[in-house]
C-alpha cells in the first residue's frame, strides 16, 4: 500500500537534535512522526502560543508573557465551561431506580466492575 509522503531535508541545532532524542526516547515514537505531530498541533493552537513558540520572548518579558497565557487559557476554558453548561442545561438526565445497585449502563455492560459496591 502506497503512502502519500512529502520527505523535507531538515538542518537542526545540537540543542533541537538533544530534544528531539528526548522526546523519541520518553515516547518511543520515529523522530519524524514527532515532528509531524508538532507541527500539526502549533497550527491548532491559539496564536499567542504560536508567538511564544516561533518568537524569541524576551527573557525581560517572559513571566509577563506566560501570565497572558495562563489568563488566555482560563478564559477560554471558562468560556468552554459556561457553554456546555448552557447546552446540558436544559437535559434531563437519566436516574437509575432505587432498588438498583447499578447505573443502567453498567448493569447493560455486564461488567463485573461497574456494580457499586455495598
Amino acid at each position: 500500500m502506497a503512502t502519500n509522503k512529502n520527505n523535507i531535508s531538515i538542518a537542526i541545532s545540537p540543542t533541537a537534535k538533544s530534544c528531539l532524542d528526548q522526546l523519541n526516547s520518553w515516547s518511543g515514537m520515529d523522530r519524524k512522526l514527532i515532528l509531524d505531530n508538532v507541527l500539526k498541533w502549533l497550527v491548532e493552537v491559539p496564536d499567542e502560543f504560536k508567538s511564544g513558540v516561533l518568537m524569541n520572548v524576551p527573557p525581560s518579558l517572559r513571566a509577563d508573557f506566560l501570565e497572558l497565557l495562563i489568563k488566555r487559557l482560563q478564559d477560554d476554558l471558562k468560556r468552554e465551561l459556561d457553554q456546555e453548561h448552557k447546552t446540558t442545561a436544559g437535559q434531563i438526565r437519566p436516574t437509575h431506580s432505587a432498588g438498583s445497585s447499578r447505573s443502567p449502563a453498567a448493569a447493560k455492560s455486564g461488567h463485573p466492575h461497574s456494580a457499586k459496591k455495598t
